[in-house]
Order: structure tokens, then sequence, then C-alpha cells
């Protein structure tokens, strides 16, 4: 890591300092392809596309270059499984990631969703100054956590991924963890999603927004950002898709079944703020079809007009997903119908519709 200058007499200073987005000595940071074709072949074994998935993807430089822990723990043990990030405590990833601002878990929750992102990356920093998106960057590019997509693009401006599965699945873990969740909690919650029981789904949910979100934001793109990074959780089942153009428009998320066993779904936001709640709210409680549920309280609050509102949101969500086609990305491939979610948003508060929809 760079030694950030914490006092003009420190003869530290005069140190010169090759990091990982320095191209002088880039080969040396990890093993390359060559290296590891040499090496698990003198162990019997052969460069798969599996290990390349699950050690690969780090760009040092002008080099593509794989793990060389995980690399050597892989044909010791001959298993494809998460080792270089056991041998570390994540606490201070979790307390970033806990501290950070909505900006920052934004661009986060793309990266979980398989997509590049352009950052700035402070290269000189200290712990003390790590409530700095910049700089915060910048831990998560010196501890492996992210790499170089592409060439760069300014000397502090970056486009960044995660570099393969290993890292995924350690994010997916910190997230939950961060989110004072367990990836059981998460599994549960999506697994009553999978079997029609949106009731516990919603539940769950619930509780989430109630622990992690905060009361003052209201921003729709914080909940669908804030969604998008638990549907990672789903990459074995599903491929997510976050605001594709399909149709007349473009979609909030939508889940691409891998298997034809399971129900193709679209998730459409919507977020009510105090001036939105005394428009929205009917004088008497409207008549809703299809299969809508609010929150874990007691069905009688569905009487406020904070939950009136909302299902009114919800409603306008799932007409939103119909009016603009979104359903046309799953014709032609099979599916019978698609689960359709329209969901309402204020503050902790949600209601949540539901409603299939033959393709």
């Amino acid at each position: 890591n760079r030694i950030a200058k914490e006092n003009i007499f420190s003869g530290l200073n005069n140190v010169d300092v090759y990091t990982v987005l320095d191209k002088k000595y880039s080969e040396y940071f990890g093993i390359t392809e060559p290296e590891i074709k040499e090496l698990l072949y003198y162990n019997d074994m052969e460069l798969t596309d599996e290990v390349k998935k699950w050690y690969d993807g780090y760009r040092i430089g002008g080099y593509e270059v794989y793990n060389p822990w995980s690399i050597i723990n892989y044909v010791n043990r001959k298993e494809l499984q998460p080792y270089w990030v056991n041998t570390a405590s994540n606490d201070l990833i979790i307390e970033c990631l806990r501290k950070s601002d909505n900006i920052f878990k934004d661009k986060f929750s793309k990266l979980l969703n398989y997509e590049s992102i352009k950052v700035r990356i402070e290269k000189e920093m200290t712990y003390e100054m790590l409530d700095m998106e910049d700089n915060i960057w910048g831990l998560f590019m010196n501890a492996g956590y992210i790499t170089l997509a592409g060439e760069n693009t300014g000397f502090i401006d970056y486009n960044i991924k995660i570099p393969n599965y290993e890292i995924q699945l350690e994010f997916e873990k910190i997230v939950a963890i961060s989110a004072n969740m367990t990836s059981g909690y998460l599994y549960d919650m999506f697994q009553a999603l999978l079997e029609n029981n949106i009731e516990l789904f919603v539940y769950r949910y619930k509780l989430l927004l109630i622990q992690v979100m905060s009361y003052h934001d209201n921003r729709e793109n914080a909940y669908h950002m804030f969604m998008l990074g638990l549907c990672a959780s789903l990459r074995n089942i599903y491929t997510v898709k976050s605001n594709l153009e399909v149709g007349l428009g473009r979609s909030d998320i939508i889940l691409i079944p891998k298997d034809k066993k399971y129900h193709p779904i679209i998730m459409e936001f919507k977020a009510a703020g105090k001036e939105d709640i005394e428009k929205l709210a009917p004088m008497e409680k409207p008549a809703v079809s299809g299969n809508t549920l609010d929150s874990v309280d007691d069905m009688d609050s569905r009487n406020t007009p904070e939950t009136l509102a909302l299902e009114t949101l919800a409603n306008e969500a799932i007409k939103q997903i119909k009016d603009k086609e979104y359903n046309k990305v799953f014709e032609g491939k099979g599916f019978k119908d698609t689960l359709l979610m329209g969901i309402g948003h204020h503050k902790k508060q949600c209601v949540v519709k539901t409603e299939y929809l033959k393709i």
C-alpha cells in the first residue's frame, strides 16, 4: 500500500512506492496465465473456465493476473472455494460500508450487479480519512477487492469492477453483515418469494428496511439500489438486470431465470415524500386487485394515510410495468408468466403489490 505523508520530517516520505495502479513492477503483483498453466501442468491439473471464474480477473498495469494465494491453495486442495478472503478480517470494509453515503452505496450496488463503474481513487490515504469516498475506493483497490476494468481514464479517475467470483461471494457476505443480517436470512427471504409466499417475503423485507434504510432518505433510487444489492444473492438462480431498456421504457430490476422452473420477475419501485402522502392518500380505502401486502404490522394499519398512499404507488408501479411492456423481454424464451412486483416506499414503510402476467 502507498504510504501517506503523516509528517514532513518522516524519512519514509522519500520511499518510492509502487501500487496496483502503477505499471512498473505490475507483473509481480500476481501470477500470470502462462505461469498458472505451468503450475497446473506439473500438478496434473488444467486451467479450466471455472478456475478463471474464481481466481482470475485482476488487471494490473498491462497484465491480467491471478490471485497467487488462492491459486496455490487450489492446487494444494484441488477444490474451488474462497481462500484468500478467509485469511484476514473484513471489519474495516464492513465499517466503511456502514458509514458510507447513498452516492457510494449506489455505485457499490452496481458493482454487485457485475457492472463496471467510474470512480476517483485516492492513492495516498490514512485510516483517519476513510470517511471520504475516494479513500474508500483506494482501500478496496489496495486490498484486492476491486480491480481496473480497461485502461485508465486519467490520473485519479478509474474504471473498476469486481475481479472474480471469489471476491463477489465475499462482498455479498459483507453486505449481509453490514446490514446486520445473515446469508441465511437473505436465503429465507428470497426462498419465500420463489415459493410464492409473498407475505413472508414482505415481512422480511420490511424488517430490513427498518434496520438498514435511513428514515430521512425517500429517494426512489435508494430503494432500487438497496434491493439490487440484495438480489445479488440470487446469482445462481437468476441473471439480474438493472435499468434494462426494454419495451417502451427502462425497467428497474428484471430477474431472468436460469432454469425454466422459476418465474421471471419484474420489480418496479416508487417512493413518496410527505407531500406525496397527502396528495395520494384517498378519502376512502380503494379496492385493490391482486395480492397486496404492506408490512409486518397489524392489518388495520392499512387504513393509515401512509399505507393507502403507498398502495396507490404500488398499483402505479404495476401499471407502469404493463404500459411500458417490460414483459416483452421474456417473449419467445419458453416462460409462461411473469411475476410483477410494484413496491411503494415511504421512509421505512412499504407496500408490495404482486400480479402474474401471461407472456
